[in-house]
């Protein structure tokens, strides 16, 4: 079923050579429309109608040449548009396909969802001017592409280039801004002086470094470039806007079934003692929050994340590493956690050496205080219920080297660079060099809290470590987070990589035949 949709030709009377060469143009663009097919005609129509609420949607208002922001499409419904009349022309016609029910509705639920959709959309776009069609139009076109702001820039200065009179300065403009607005409201930079690591406030003529006797300046350049319109941050990383990618996470289908269908199984098998440890969700710690009145109580639409992060060099020959943030959540079956399209990004860094850490952490722990306190509003496809759903993170999963960083500790190859307890090593020989091994010892050392460890970071300093303590960490200030119990073991690098590969070649190499542990010595 399509929505027709056809907007009078606004443009200005031409020539009589212009007018040939439009209508030659008409037709090679005819010709071409025929050569793609069918099907590629039918890809794009379906990836306009896709974007239609993604999209910003634009009209002018009361004749003004200012442009507004009309809303996302897809929270309109037939109610809040009135069906307005408009001119057929054959210049412009624009199809739009409409999606299909569900197969398990009934044919008249189907029928009438096909309707509402048709006059949405019909009475949508015939309220716009073949200007602000062909504005939607570009804007489609990046969304679908996932164009840069840089590139959305240059693309709509191309089109004013080219096409000046369909282009002209003052819409192009409007059109420049809002695609830059539309892509740069996802995310939130965040500077950092590159000497102290000092966060700069958000105002941006806030140039000098807070801290005492620190010459450090907020963008690159001298004192007197730091005003200029067209400076640079020096050092910056980027928090992603989670709230609206945990939305659209939610709405898609089968997301928000599975989360559900985990939620009640925990709350069938509480009572039973003997339900098995498969997943993060069966452990302890977790089913704590999962009894009445707790955060992730069953009688809620709460939900739970897993944060990993670690660094990728980008040129070996420059040093230059990117540190992202990535978020799963828990409630979801492990083939939909880990899948890459079910994945949330949080945070980004990028430059020479380590992001500031502490600073990095506690941006994160900024960014999931609000999703915990505030939550977001979801609405499923093909309802018209809403539930506020709110997040937490539980669980950190990276390697030995990013856990030292993000949790502010000796490295693992140093003393007490344990986060679990305060075992602090020992130093043997290994191959040309030394490495740090945890022997066994008969009496236990003591384990850590996060309270412990809190209270020796107020006193500790990269100087003065206590129990391999150097600092406070921004992971304190992430709520319900507990630093010792959250931070795993990494199972990739422990279990695939590391332990089970060490005992195989102990148990099996012909090497350690002669050993006690080398399990051809009972035959």
């Amino acid at each position: 079923m399509r929505a027709q949709v056809s907007a009078p030709n606004l443009a200005p009377k031409a020539d009589d050579s212009t007018q040939e060469h439009i209508n030659d143009n008409d037709q090679n663009v005819e010709l071409c429309s025929d050569e793609l097919g069918q099907s590629h005609k039918m890809e794009y129509e379906s990836a306009f109608a896709g974007n239609r609420g993604e999209s910003a949607i634009f009209h002018q208002s009361k004749g003004a040449d200012h442009w507004e922001d009309f809303g996302d499409s897809s929270g309109m419904t037939s109610e809040d548009n009135s069906a307005t009349d408009h001119t057929d022309s054959s210049d412009c016609d624009l199809s739009l396909e409409s999606s299909d029910s569900d197969d398990n509705q009934s044919s008249s639920d189907s029928d009438q969802s096909d309707n509402t959709v048709e006059s949405d959309a019909s009475t949508s776009l015939a309220e716009l001017t073949e200007l602000q069609l062909q504005a939607f139009a570009v804007l489609t076109y990046i969304n679908r592409h996932n164009l840069t702001a840089v590139a959305a820039a240059d693309l709509i200065k191309l089109l004013r280039v080219i096409c000046p009179t369909t282009f002209p300065l003052e819409s192009s403009e409007v059109l420049l801004e809002h695609a830059s607005r539309d892509m740069n409201h996802i995310h939130k930079e965040v500077h950092y002086c590159p000497e102290c690591c000092y966060i700069f406030p958000e105002e941006q003529d806030k140039f000098v470094c807070g801290t005492d006797r620190c010459p450090g300046l907020r963008y690159k350049g001298l004192e007197e470039a730091q005003v200029k319109p067209t400076r640079k941050p020096r050092c910056f990383f980027v928090i992603a806007d989670i709230a609206s990618q945990i939305t659209k996470l939610l709405q898609k289908s089968g997301i928000w079934e599975a989360v559900r269908s985990t939620k009640t199984h925990i709350q069938n098998t509480s009572d039973d003692a003997n339900h098995g440890l498969s997943d993060i969700c069966d452990g302890q710690c977790y089913r704590d929050l999962t009894s009445k009145g707790q955060f992730l109580d069953a009688a809620n639409c709460n939900i739970s994340f897993t944060f990993n992060t670690d660094g990728v060099p980008l040129f070996a020959s420059t040093g230059c590493k990117l540190w992202p943030i990535f978020m799963v959540i828990n409630e979801l079956p492990p083939s939909m956690r880990m899948a890459r399209e079910n994945m949330i990004l949080a945070g980004l860094w990028q430059g020479k050496g380590n992001p500031p850490f502490f600073a990095y952490m506690h941006a994160l722990a900024d960014s999931v205080s609000t999703l915990g306190q505030e939550g977001v509003c979801v609405k499923l496809p093909g309802t018209t219920d809403t539930f506020i759903s709110k997040g937490i993170a539980l669980l950190a999963s990276v390697d030995l080297q990013a856990k030292a960083y993000i949790a502010n500790i000796t490295a693992h190859n140093g003393a007490y660079g344990c986060i679990t307890c305060e075992e602090p090593g020992e130093t043997v020989s290994q191959g040309k060099g030394h490495a740090r091994h945890y022997p066994y010892r008969p009496t236990d050392c003591p384990l850590r809290t996060s309270k412990d460890i809190e209270h020796k970071a107020t006193m500790a300093s990269a100087q003065n470590r206590q129990k391999g303590i150097i600092g406070l960490s921004g992971l304190s200030d992430i709520p319900f987070f507990d630093i010792v119990k959250g931070l795993v073991p990494d199972y990739m690098h422990g279990v695939l990589l590391g332990v089970c590969k060490t005992l195989m070649r102990l148990w099996f190499s012909s090497v350690h035949s002669g050993k006690p542990f080398f399990p051809g010595k009972a035959y």
